[in-house]
């Protein structure tokens, strides 16, 4: 979120703290509703912010984890399936078992799991007569669900990066959405009790437009004479 959305945001909620005395102290339907309008969009903005601020780094380390607790499982096994293979001469699976730590340093990320998937494949074509050497059932089991896992963490980063992403271009769309309801709804309702409620009217109007820019103390700024059509509009709509 960039400083003029953090502005616009920060001056939207105070307009929704003034409205909600206007609301508790006038009963207008009409204003209620604007005002649940305008909560609604911050709610939903809110949401989109939370996403773009995902970090990637958090989920990078999620999917290392999950590599490393794989690594150990495909390790535990293969070790014990190569002394069972190698003491029955069965070639192919001593080929397909004779992985070391370093294996998997040397081997690119996307293709680790498919190591794995490797080593378990070759410990289930000789179970159960490698349960003597210790490779049990739910070895296997445990060893194919950290597969899975490891093939799920693939794709965590990048769809972070995706979220946020998606999540930012929503953001200027909300953005421009909420600037015209405060615009062209909110701020003709609130001309409903500008002659009744003259105070809650300038405090309005007042949260409406201060904004802080680029670390500055906000500036109050007088709020403009209300157009007549669009007063009068306004009181239709109360009516």
């Amino acid at each position: 979120m960039n400083a003029k959305q953090t502005n616009v945001l920060n001056m939207s909620r105070a307009v929704s703290v003034e409205l909600t005395a206007l609301v508790e102290r006038h009963a207008l339907p009409v204003l209620r509703a604007g005002h649940e309008r305008l909560n609604a969009k911050l709610a939903e903005i809110q949401t989109h912010i939370a996403t773009q601020a995902l970090p990637v780094i958090g989920v990078t380390e999620t999917r290392d984890q999950v590599l490393a607790a794989a690594t150990e499982a495909t390790l535990l096994v293969a070790g014990l399936v190569l002394g069972y293979a190698r003491a029955q001469r069965l070639d192919d699976v001593v080929v397909k078992v004779t992985v070391w730590p370093s294996t998997f340093v040397r081997t690119r990320l996307a293709l680790r799991a498919t190591l794995m998937q490797q080593v378990h494949d070759a410990a289930q074509s000789v179970f159960p007569q490698i349960e003597e050497r210790g490779v049990t059932a739910e070895m296997l089991a445990d060893l194919r669900s950290k597969i899975d896992a490891v093939n799920a963490s693939h794709a965590l980063p990048r769809l972070t990066i995706i979220n946020r992403k998606v999540a930012t271009i929503m953001l200027a769309t909300l953005f421009r959405e909420l600037t015209d309801l405060l615009e062209f709804d909110l701020d003709r309702l609130v001309e409903l009790v500008r002659k009744t409620d003259p105070e809650g009217w300038l405090r309005y109007h007042t949260a409406r437009t201060v904004i802080g820019r680029r670390g500055k103390a906000p500036v109050p700024v007088e709020p403009e004479a209300p157009d007549a059509n669009a007063t009068a509009v306004a009181e239709g709509a109360g009516a």
